[in-house]
């Protein structure tokens, strides 16, 4: 499993404070400045998250930042199944 950050349409120095603030320099992050990847997902808002299988299908789990327990709680639901 794989973590991958997207910024969509933001400046880069605001994609480096994201990181900075929030810990997450050991992930990926990608900086989507023309908006492709989060038009080709669907998504509606900042703070979306979602897994995407290796066949690039997708399941939206919830809008807003997610915590920790949030996090394992929806890999275990989907590891499960």
């Amino acid at each position: 499993m794989q973590f991958i950050g997207i910024a969509s349409q933001a400046p880069g120095a605001d994609l480096g404070a994201f990181i900075d603030k929030t810990g997450t320099d050991q992930i990926t992050h990608l900086n989507d400045e023309t908006g492709d990847l989060w038009n080709r997902f669907g998504t509606e808002g900042r703070s979306t998250f979602m897994f995407v299988d290796q066949d690039g299908s997708f399941e939206l789990t919830t809008y807003g930042s997610v915590d920790k327990a949030r996090l394992v709680e929806e890999v275990e639901r989907l590891i499960a199944r």
